[in-house]
């Protein structure tokens, strides 16, 4: 099943003309043989004499393990290691600058895999068979990145600098593969 619980983002961001509050929603599932946790990060904007309003979602946490072996052929195969895991962290600090009178903001992420660099889009079981030099956490570089977010008026959104890398695999519990 699914379970999604809310918490307060333990920041706050003051700058010259308002406030920037966030609010961590959190979804939970578990499916057969594994399951999942993805926290979202929703950053308001508290401004003088204005309804307050997202302005900013980006992923801050996840962390799921899937099911790689289904017999003992498969366990063999993996060496014994039969839950492909995956990790993503990431923060949202102010740097300090700021445009269009909101600070601009610099997200920065790391995405881990074990073992080694496994794929939720690619059949772990049809890969060669795990050595025990593969058994090892290994970090995603194209999902391990920094951008810096400024804050777009005609939108009333924070946009990032360049469009940051497609990192479902990491942050997206929906889908059991």
């Amino acid at each position: 099943g699914e379970y999604a619980s809310l918490e307060l983002w333990p920041t706050l961001i003051r700058f010259d003309g308002g406030l920037l509050a966030g609010v961590e929603t959190q979804i939970n599932t578990s499916y057969s043989g594994g399951g999942g946790g993805a926290a979202t990060l929703h950053l308001i904007a508290f401004l003088p004499g204005r309804a307050p309003f997202e302005v900013l979602s980006v992923p801050v946490r996840t962390s799921l393990t899937i099911r790689a072996c289904f017999t003992e052929r498969d366990m063999k195969q993996r060496a014994g290691v039969c839950h492909d895991e995956y990790s993503f962290d990431a923060s949202l600090a102010p740097t300090g600058g700021s445009a269009a009178g909101m600070p601009v903001l610099r997200y920065r992420s790391k995405a881990t895999s074990f073992p080694g660099a496994v794929s939720r889009s690619r059949d772990s079981l049809a890969a060669r068979p795990l050595r025990q030099r593969d058994i090892v956490t290994v970090t995603d570089r194209q999902c391990s990145y920094q951008r810096l977010y400024r804050f777009v008026p005609t939108t009333r959104r924070y946009a990032p600098d360049t469009p940051p890398p497609d990192c479902s695999d990491y942050t997206e519990i929906g889908r059991a593969h």
